[in-house]
């Protein structure tokens, strides 16, 4: 295909006649006018024989192809975030003890309400300390929910279309 390029001297910034280039794409005379020292204004598409006047701009970008989210995606996103929800309600809990030789560990508790953590658990040989949220257990089962939304996500997308 033929372009005609129009643009500026990058060097002075004065008004280059037009340049035209013998090109595959669009910005293949984009470089070769760029190689010139062209600091490209617009490019136009010759026609062939017949063929109507077609004015690109170059400096203009594309727009990306939207993609909208349908009816399953929206389900897959509320279950996702119900599930956020519920973990943050019910967090895992730890035990924080101190056996009887004097040495401090922790042990996985159950799972409670976060605003009422769950009673000692007596059946140990060693003493509770505290009891506090297991934050790395919590962490961890966020990413797994979202790594899995995230998955289902793409395949609701991709089956629906």
């Amino acid at each position: 295909m033929r372009y005609r390029v129009k643009g500026l001297d990058r060097d002075s910034g004065a008004r280059m006649p037009p340049l035209e280039f013998e090109a595959s794409t669009e910005n293949d005379a984009v470089k070769m006018a760029s190689e010139k020292g062209m600091v490209v204004e617009d490019v136009v598409l010759i026609p062939t024989k017949g063929a109507g006047k077609e004015k690109i701009n170059a400096t203009t970008p594309t727009k990306a192809p939207t993609t909208k989210i349908n009816q399953d995606q929206y389900r897959s996103l509320y279950l996702a975030a119900a599930a956020f929800v519920v973990m943050l309600l019910f967090p895992p809990w730890e035990h924080v003890y101190r056996f009887k030789s004097g040495s401090w560990g922790t042990h996985p508790g159950p799972y409670a309400l976060v605003f009422t953590p769950p009673p000692e658990d007596k059946k140990y040989s060693y003493t509770i300390q505290s009891i506090q949220i297991d934050v790395d257990r919590l962490i961890i089962q966020l990413l797994c929910v979202t790594i899995a939304e995230s998955v289902v996500f793409h395949w609701l997308g991709q089956r629906n279309r």
